[in-house]
């Protein structure tokens, strides 16, 4: 009789004991993981992490990885950055900063510690802290607690990883989209003065010509002699072409696509450009647009569209696409 209440009373015990540990893996859980649908921020990640750290005790099996995750935690803490968004942390440390125009016009304080130069290395750092393989934090979680244990501690930091890897992709992917308007078989075909001049001027740094992180520069120097510029008198029946040479500025908007249709291409053309225009003294085609008695104006570029004006007391409305009759040359 005492032997069989010896063993009610030890597994009882036990029950007690276990029941008492999956409280306490639920209050640990409930504390390192959002609830489902909550934000998740940067401090969630960070909490989450050092509590898988004192699960293994890593302060003894790797201090120096230990440290390096105390450092980088007090780091962010002291950049403010700690209760952005996993989305928010993720997209400054992966892309260009905020603009003036976009602090100005959103959370300027939110705004200006996402766009701390520093976050992008954070995020390299609490990768190399993390992940690698063998002896990062995660894989020896993963090693000691297995995949619930893993998914516990580690499980913000992957979902963090994953939107660092998704933003880097569209980003590769938008740099391609611009790279292709600019250059690709759609783009305006420039002459050997536009080529040269551009050419040094991609090589300034700081004045919008040349590449940058989100792809290429916006600005495109115009130097062109047309022949396809069409105008008339007042007569509708009598079209003719007219010489002329435009000199300004192409901006790329970007704002286009090669599978959109010509009302789509008008709408949200691709680049748009504007300057000064100078005309042959005649309504013809292949005359010079230097020579004595020649007509100013302007022009606007409006995708593939370009509208022209002749000044003065014989003005002339004219449009025309801009097109080339020698590719690359005029």
């Amino acid at each position: 009789m005492t032997t069989r209440a010896a063993i009610i009373r030890r597994a009882a015990q036990r029950a007690a004991l276990s029941l008492a540990c999956s409280i306490a893996l639920v209050t640990l859980w409930s504390s390192a993981v959002p609830a489902q649908g909550a934000t998740i921020t940067l401090d969630s990640v960070l909490v989450a992490l050092h509590a898988g750290d004192s699960a293994i005790n890593l302060a003894s099996v790797d201090p120096a990885r230990h440290r390096a995750l105390d450092s980088l935690t007090t780091v962010l803490r002291e950049l403010r950055a700690s209760d952005l968004s996993i989305d928010d942390f993720a997209a400054a440390a992966s892309a260009e900063p905020p603009g003036f125009l976009d602090i100005l016009r959103w959370d300027r304080d939110k705004a200006g510690r996402a766009a701390q130069p520093a976050l992008r290395s954070a995020l390299f750092r609490l990768q190399q802290i993390v992940l690698p393989q063998p002896n990062g934090l995660g894989p020896r979680i993963l090693a000691a607690q297995q995949q619930a244990g893993y998914q516990m501690y580690v499980g913000a930091m992957e979902q963090l990883q994953t939107r660092a890897i998704q933003l880097v992709q569209n980003a590769s992917t938008e740099k391609l989209r611009r790279y292709e308007i600019k250059f690709g078989p759609g783009a305006p075909r420039l002459n050997p003065v536009e080529t040269s001049v551009n050419y040094v001027l991609e090589r300034i740094p700081g004045i919008g010509f040349g590449p940058n992180i989100r792809g290429p520069g916006a600005l495109e120097f115009v130097a062109a002699y047309t022949n396809t510029d069409l105008t008339t008198d007042g007569n509708a029946t009598n079209l003719r072409l007219v010489s002329g040479a435009n000199v300004g500025l192409r901006v790329y908007t970007f704002d286009t696509t090669s599978t959109r249709g010509t009302i789509g291409n008008l709408l949200h053309p691709g680049n748009i450009a504007l300057g000064m225009a100078s005309f042959s003294p005649t309504d013809r085609p292949l005359d010079s647009p230097f020579r004595t008695g020649r007509r100013l104006g302007g022009f606007v570029d409006w995708g593939a569209m370009r509208v022209s004006a002749v000044l003065g007391h014989d003005w002339r409305a004219l449009i025309g696409t801009g097109a080339q009759l020698i590719p690359h040359l005029f």
